[in-house]
């Protein structure tokens, strides 16, 4: 394998370790508050996923607008000259920034938690963590080998990304309310 395959799995799985360290802080958190929260959870989540829906929505119908014109710049990222740290620090990052769109799906997966052990959180974070790691591993390799097509591929679906956007959150929002409705979470009320 050439040193380029070795740079994006490094680097995907180095922004996992900081991704992962927010959501077991996060987790730690949680484990430590569950039981106050545990009445409330319910009520929050189900007003979590009304939020997510009417967002959603106002992205969709453009009425609020994600930067993606300015998140597509993969030019100005320089390839080399990034330590280890920086990615782990990259990862942290993403791990908060991303918070606005996972938390309510992490706590939905903490849920079962706040009952049970430190085994079980230890578990759902893992999980987090792989599934993170896999995601940003891809990514990264995608982007070394496959950089200047997969920017032209952005940049000419660009105009609808923030509708497909809207519709994925209102999904994500429409899912979580059905969990904490119908699906498992409705034990919890």
């Amino acid at each position: 394998m050439n040193l380029a395959f070795y740079m994006g799995v490094q680097s995907g799985l180095l922004m996992a370790v900081g991704f992962t360290a927010v959501m077991a802080a996060l987790a730690v958190v949680m484990h430590g508050i569950g039981q106050v929260l545990s009445p409330i959870l319910h009520t929050v989540m189900l007003t979590l996923s009304g939020v997510l829906i009417v967002g959603g929505g106002a992205v969709a119908l453009g009425l609020f607008h994600f930067p993606i014109d300015r998140w597509t710049g993969m030019g100005r990222v320089a390839p080399r000259g990034r330590s280890g740290w920086t990615l782990v620090i990259a990862g942290i990052v993403y791990g908060v920034a991303a918070l606005s769109c996972t938390l309510p799906l992490f706590l939905a997966a903490l849920a079962p938690a706040v009952a049970g052990g430190w085994g079980i959180v230890i578990d759902i974070v893992s999980s987090f963590g792989l599934g993170t790691a896999v995601v940003l591993v891809g990514v990264g390799l995608v982007t070394l080998f496959a950089r200047d097509g997969l920017l032209r591929a952005i940049r000419a679906i660009g105009p609808w990304l923030n509708q497909a956007l809207g519709i994925i959150i209102v999904g994500a929002g429409g899912y979580l309310g059905y969990y904490w409705l119908w699906g498992p979470g409705h034990f919890w009320a």
